[in-house]
């Protein structure tokens, strides 16, 4: 890892991210990381959660920016403090509250220096209403003053998996899911994506086929979201 980033900041000064759940593998690309060569950007560690907190052991010795995760929280269990998947909207917003102020708290770490990850889902088999849970906890978030600074940010390529291709219009249909979803959340303060740079991200008219599909089916749960699904390409 060091050759590597040594090797990658020779020819370009965009700052990096480095996900490892390992602490010995991110204080050792956090040693190699020059600063200078990033035009004085700090380095981002990919990433933390409740039940993962070790990373914030090497903040001190080193200063980076972080992505949060809100996918997951620690809860009480017989005494034991257990790690559960988040899949409310109050479990995901409590959680990135949670988290984001123990950030600022108790570290001193700027709120603009972290990226909250809203852990966008697939919609194919969404029966629970998970795309639901995250646009709102995203409206949530981004209405919340104490939180006033954070990033949302989210892995937009997975919204689409398993679906055909084209959208019954003839649109690319993973494409405008993107593209759909970022309309709906941008406005609320989702500001980064994991994405592909040459995809050209635009906000969709009102009346795209895929945005009001999408529209319909976050209002949907178990066999009528299926059903919602399959309006994005059957005419």
């Amino acid at each position: 890892m060091t050759r590597v980033i040594n090797a990658i900041q020779e020819v370009v000064s965009t700052p990096l991210s480095f996900d490892f759940p390992s602490k010995k593998v991110q204080e050792i690309c956090l040693a190699a990381y020059d600063i200078n060569k990033a035009k004085g950007e700090l380095p981002i560690v990919n990433s933390i959660t409740e039940h993962r907190w070790d990373l914030m052991e090497l903040y001190g010795p080193y200063k980076f920016k972080v992505i949060l995760m809100a996918s997951e929280r620690l809860e009480e269990v017989d005494g034991a403090m257990v790690a559960k998947g988040n899949k409310t909207t109050q479990e995901i917003y409590s959680t990135a509250k949670r988290a984001a102020l123990r950030l600022k708290n108790d570290y001193g770490m700027p709120l603009d220096h972290i990226f909250i990850d809203m852990s966008v889902s697939a919609i194919i088999a969404d029966t629970e209403g998970l795309n639901r849970s995250t646009v709102e906890a995203i409206r949530l978030i981004g209405a919340d003053p104490e939180l006033k600074g954070v990033h949302m940010m989210g892995g937009l390529s997975n919204i689409g998996q398993q679906l055909p291709p084209k959208a019954a219009d003839g649109s690319d249909l993973k494409h405008c899911l993107e593209n759909a979803f970022l309309t709906l959340n941008v406005p609320h303060g989702f500001d980064y994506v994991l994405g592909t740079p040459w995809r050209g991200y635009e906000p969709l008219a009102e009346d795209h086929h895929v945005l009001t599909t999408y529209r319909n089916f976050l209002e949907q749960t178990g066999s009528n979201a299926l059903r919602a699904v399959r309006k994005f390409y059957r005419a």
